[in-house]
């Protein structure tokens, strides 16, 4: 016998073990796994809000904090915001931005890494 069509004979094998496994989890096995994938969802559409919101705070402070409306919105007559609250909402919230970001990198590490490797 070959040594290509043994490893395959043990790959079908242990294939349908993992089958077989599968069919044969307990009820509270199987409340366990749909447990962790709600929480794991949960935490992903977490992470997901967190990154739109720190996005909106990020570009909207950018967009205040541009030199073409500085004199709209940070003149001494009238202070529609003030430009230290801007600079700090602004700091803080691309932090929180890349924090989020790498957050949701790291959660969807395997979709990325099939999407890679199968170009799709």
């Amino acid at each position: 016998m070959s040594h290509e069509l043994h490893h395959h004979e043990k790959h079908q094998d242990k294939h349908h073990h993992d089958k077989h496994h599968q069919e044969h989890l307990t009820s509270s096995e199987e409340a366990e796994k749909k447990r962790k994938l709600y929480i794991k969802n949960k935490i992903r559409l977490a992470v997901d809000i967190l990154m739109l919101i720190s996005f909106a705070v990020l570009a909207f402070t950018a967009y205040v904090k541009m030199p073409f409306n500085y004199d709209r919105f940070f003149t001494y007559e009238q202070e529609v915001f003030d430009f230290k609250l801007m600079s700090l909402l602004h700091d803080y919230s691309g932090i929180v931005f890349l924090g989020a970001t790498v957050a949701h990198l790291i959660l969807s590490r395997r979709r990325l890494q099939y999407l890679i490797k199968h170009g799709k």
